[in-house]
C-alpha cells in the first residue's frame, strides 16, 4: 500500500481528514464569540493543508485507486452552515457573524467547530498550547534561580512545600505571598460571606482551581424535577420555592431551556423512525473512507454498509475519543484497504460496543447488539495462543489486544462479567507480555521498533490500555498497573495531559489495591494529601473546555479519583481532628474535602442530564451516577429528621432518570437500579411500592432486551463503595439486587413502607 506523504489532491482525489477527538458543537448558549469572519463563499472550500503537529500523527491512506473528481463529486458545503441553518435544513449562504436567513429570523446565528474542513484554524490551538507551555517554563526557571539564591535552610523548605504542592506556580506564589496559593483566612472569610452557603474547604478550591471546582450557586427544585419523567418520584413533589445547590461550571453552564431538539429525547430514545435516526444514506460520517467500506469482509452478521459505517462513525466520535485505544486512522485505512492494522474480532467487537451506545439513537441497531456480541465472542474463543517468538508486537497482536479490552467494555455493560473479566485480562496480560506497560521502562524499550507507524499503533493501544484499566481496577478491584507506557502518549489535542492524570490514578491504586496491604485501615493521609495535591496542580494547567462529553467526563473522572482518595479516612472516629495542612481554610479535612467531591458529582450529573441529547448518552458516566446514588443513600439514613431530605431524595430520583435513559443501550444497568433501590428501601428513601413501580417503568423502556433473552449473568462492579476495599462480595451489585423482592416484599407488610429497616 503506498501513501502520499505531502497530501496532495492533485491526482484527484480529496486529503483524509484527522480523526479524533471529536466534540459536539455547543449550543448557541455557550459558543465563545468568533474570532474570525469569514466572506461568503459560493464554492467548495479547499482543505488546508495539515499543521506538523497533526502530520506527525496522521498519515494519508491509499490513494492509487482512490475515483477521480468526475467520478465522486465533492460533498457540499453545507456542513458549514450555521446551526439553524442546518437545523431548519435552509440554505446558508455562510455570511459570519450573522448570515441573511439568521438575519431575516431575528434569531442568533452561531457556527459550529468544523473538524472536517479545519474550520478553526489550527494556528489557534498551537498557540494556546504554547501559552501554557511558555507559563510552566517561565514558572520552573523561577524556581530554579529562587532555590539557587535561597540559604540553604530556606532553600531545604521550599523544596519540601514543591514535594507537597506539585506546583512550581503555586509554590512560588505562597513564597511571594500572593493570594493565588495562600490567602489569608481574613480574606477568604470576607469573600465567604458574599458568596453562597459552602463549607471554607470548598469556597477556597472553587477559588483556586476553577476546572474541577465549579462556583455553586442556588437553582431551584422545580428545574431538576423538571429532569425527571412523570411518576418517577412517586408522586413526591416539592414547594417551588425550595431551592438545591447547582454550580456555574468553569466548562460552560447547563441549558436550563429546551435545546431544538431537547423535545425529542423520549421519541429518539424510543422511536426508531424519529428525526435523530433517519435514513443513514442523509448522514456524513467523521471520516470519507467510511464510505468505501464493505463491512461483508469484516462480519457475518447481516448489516447494511450504511448502518456500519454510521455505528463506527458514532463509536470514533464517542466512546473512542475517551480512551484512545486505536490509532484510528491506521485502522480506517485497514478497515477499507483490507490492511494489517484491523482483524475481524476488532471490528465486530467495536460494532457490539458501537451498537449498544448507538441504540440511544436509534431503536432498529438493538437487534444487533446480541448478534455482534456472539460473533466477537467466537472470534475471540478461536483466537491463536500463541505469542510473538520476537517478543514484538505484530500489527495481530495489536488488533488482539484491542480487541480484548473493547469486547470487555462491552461485556461489563451487557451484564457477562465472567467473560469481560477473561478478555480484559487476556488483553493486559499480552500487552505487558509485549512490553507496552506494567514493566520497566529498560524493559519496554526492548519490545519497540523504529517504524514510524508501529510507534503511533503501539503509543495507542499501550496508553488506551492503560488509561482503560485506570478506570476500571477500583470498581472492580483489580490489581493496578506499576509502570506506566514507556512510549510517549500521542499528541493528539489534550490526550497527554489526560495520560499524565491517569498515571497518578495508578499510583494511588498501586498503594490503596496492594494485595498484602490490611484494607481495614487506611492508608498514611500524608500519602493521601501528596496525591490529592498533585491532582490539584495537574488540573490547574488544564485549559476550559466546552460542555461535551469528554471534558465532563474528564472532571468526573477526577472527583471519582479524590473520592477514593478520601473514602477510608471519612468514616474514622478522629476524622475531624486530621486537618490537611496544605489549605488555609480551618475546616480542611478529609470529609470536607470527601464531601466537596459529592457535591461537584452531583452539579455534573445535573449538567450533563440537562444538555442530552445533545450530549449523548455514555455508560461511562455512570460512574458519577454510582456515587452520587450511594451518597444519597447515605445521607438520607444520617438524616436525624426526615423533614429536610428534599434535596437528598431529588438528587436520587436524578439517579434513577439517568439509569432508566441508560437501560436503552445497557442491560446490565437493570440491576445496578434494582441494587440502589434495595440500598434506597433500607434507607426509607422509597417504599416497596415505589421501588416496584420504578422497576416496572424501567423494564418497559428497556423491553427490547427482554425479547432477546439479553439477562445479565452476574453484574460483580462494587457499588457499595463503604465496603468496596474491605468486603468487596457483598459490596457487588448482583449481591445487593438479590435482595430487592425480599426488602420490597417485607416494605409492603410494614405498612407501605414507614418501618424502616436500616438507619445506620
Amino acid at each position: 500500500m503506498t501513501t502520499n506523504p505531502s497530501h496532495s489532491s492533485g491526482n484527484g482525489s480529496r486529503p483524509f481528514r484527522p480523526l479524533l477527538p471529536v466534540t459536539y458543537p455547543p449550543t448557541p448558549i455557550y459558543l465563545q464569540p468568533q474570532s474570525q469572519s469569514h466572506p461568503s463563499q459560493k464554492h467548495p472550500v479547499p482543505i488546508q493543508q495539515r499543521p506538523p503537529h497533526i502530520q506527525s500523527h496522521f498519515t494519508t491512506a491509499n490513494t492509487q485507486n482512490a475515483p477521480t473528481l468526475t467520478q465522486r463529486r465533492r460533498r457540499d458545503t453545507s456542513s458549514i452552515a450555521c446551526n439553524m441553518c442546518r437545523t431548519k435544513k435552509t440554505a446558508c449562504d455562510r455570511i459570519r457573524p450573522s448570515c441573511a436567513l439568521c438575519i431575516e429570523r431575528g434569531g442568533k446565528c452561531v457556527y459550529r467547530t468544523n473538524y472536517r474542513t479545519n474550520d478553526t484554524p489550527p494556528d489557534a490551538t498551537m498557540q494556546s498550547q504554547l501559552m501554557v507551555l511558555q507559563t510552566k517554563v517561565q514558572s520552573q526557571n523561577e524556581l530554579l534561580q529562587t532555590l539557587i539564591s535561597l540559604p540553604q535552610g530556606d532553600a531545604l523548605s521550599l523544596l519540601a512545600q514543591l514535594r507537597q504542592t506539585y506546583s512550581p506556580a503555586a509554590t512560588l506564589d505562597s513564597l511571594n505571598g500572593s493570594m493565588h496559593a495562600q490567602m489569608r483566612p481574613s480574606d477568604y472569610r470576607a469573600a465567604h460571606t458574599i458568596s453562597p452557603a459552602t463549607s471554607h474547604i470548598e469556597f477556597e478550591l472553587s477559588a483556586q482551581h476553577r476546572f474541577v471546582y465549579n462556583k455553586i450557586e442556588p437553582v431551584e427544585n422545580v428545574s431538576i424535577q423538571a429532569l425527571l419523567e412523570p411518576g418517577m418520584d412517586g408522586g413526591y413533589r416539592l414547594a417551588k420555592t425550595d431551592t438545591l445547590m447547582h454550580g456555574t461550571p468553569y466548562l460552560s453552564p447547563p441549558s436550563l431551556t429546551s435545546s431544538p431538539d431537547s423535545s425529542n429525547l423520549s421519541n429518539s430514545s424510543s422511536n426508531p423512525k424519529s428525526p435523530d435516526s433517519t435514513s443513514t444514506s442523509a448522514l456524513s460520517y467523521v471520516d470519507d473512507r467510511l464510505h468505501r467500506l464493505d463491512i461483508a469482509y469484516w462480519t457475518s452478521v447481516p448489516i447494511a454498509n450504511s448502518m456500519a459505517a454510521t455505528v463506527l462513525s458514532y463509536y470514533l466520535e464517542n466512546d473512542h475519543s475517551l480512551y484512545n485505544i486505536f490509532d484510528p486512522d491506521l485502522f480506517l485505512d485497514s478497515l477499507v484497504e483490507r490492511g494489517a492494522y484491523c482483524s475481524s474480532f476488532l471490528v465486530n467487537a467495536i460494532l457490539f460496543v458501537g451498537c449498544q451506545a448507538y441504540t440511544a439513537k436509534d431503536r432498529s441497531a438493538a437487534p444487533l447488539v446480541h448478534l455482534f456480541f456472539t460473533q466477537a465472542e467466537i472470534l475471540w474463543r478461536g483466537r491463536s495462543q500463541s505469542l510473538s517468538l520476537d517478543l514484538v508486537a505484530t500489527p495481530a497482536d495489536f488488533s488482539l489486544i484491542c480487541g480484548c479490552e473493547i469486547l470487555a467494555m462491552g461485556s461489563y455493560f451487557y451484564g457477562r462479567d465472567t467473560l469481560a473479566h477473561e478478555a480484559l485480562s487476556e488483553g493486559r496480560r499480552r500487552a505487558q507480555f509485549l512490553g507496552l506497560l506494567g514493566i520497566t521502562p529498560d524493559e519496554q524499550a526492548k519490545h519497540h521498533r523504529a517504524d514510524p507507524k508501529w510507534v503511533r499503533m503501539a503509543s495507542h493501544v499501550a496508553w488506551g490500555v492503560y488509561s482503560w484499566l485506570s478506570a476500571h481496577c477500583f470498581y472492580y478491584n483489580s490489581e493496578p498497573i506499576q509502570y506506566p507506557p514507556a512510549l510517549p502518549p500521542s499528541s493528539i489535542t489534550e490526550f497527554p495531559s489526560i495520560c499524565q492524570f491517569w498515571t497518578i490514578t495508578q499510583e494511588v491504586a498501586v498503594v490503596y489495591l496492594a494485595a498484602d496491604r490490611d484494607r481495614t485501615q487506611p492508608p498514611p493521609l500524608a500519602f493521601a494529601e501528596e496525591k490529592y495535591q498533585k491532582l490539584l496542580a495537574w488540573s490547574d494547567v488544564q485549559p476550559p473546555r466546552d460542555v461535551t462529553l469528554q471534558a465532563l467526563l474528564l472532571q468526573c473522572w477526577f472527583h471519582c479519583t479524590v473520592i477514593h482518595i478520601f473514602r477510608p479516612f471519612v468514616d474514622t472516629d478522629d476524622v475531624e481532628s486530621k486537618p490537611l495542612g496544605s489549605f488555609a481554610a480551618a475546616d480542611g479535612s478529609p470529609a470536607t474535602v470527601f464531601d466537596a467531591s459529592v457535591q461537584q458529582l452531583k452539579h455534573l450529573v445535573y449538567t450533563y442530564l440537562s444538555n442530552v441529547p445533545r450530549i449523548p448518552l455514555s455508560g461511562f458516566f455512570n460512574a458519577a451516577f454510582v456515587h452520587v446514588g450511594h451518597a444519597m443513600v447515605k445521607d438520607y439514613s444520617k438524616l436525624k429528621s426526615k423533614e429536610n431530605s428534599d434535596q437528598i431524595r431529588l438528587y436520587f430520583y436524578l439517579c434513577m432518570r439517568a439509569w432508566a435513559d441508560l437501560y436503552v443501550c445497557f442491560p446490565t444497568i437493570a440491576e445496578f437500579t434494582q441494587a440502589f433501590l434495595s440500598m434506597a428501601m433500607e434507607a426509607g428513601i422509597v417504599t416497596g411500592a415505589e421501588a416496584q413501580s420504578n422497576m416496572a417503568r424501567l423494564k418497559h423502556k428497556g423491553r427490547h432486551h427482554a425479547d432477546k433473552g439479553n439477562k445479565p449473568k452476574g453484574v460483580t462492579s462494587l457499588i457499595q463503595l463503604d465496603l468496596s476495599l474491605s468486603n468487596p462480595e457483598e459490596a457487588s451489585v448482583t449481591s445487593l439486587a438479590r435482595r430487592f423482592n425480599e426488602l420490597a416484599t417485607f416494605s409492603e407488610l410494614t405498612n407501605g413502607g414507614d418501618y424502616i429497616v436500616g438507619d445506620s
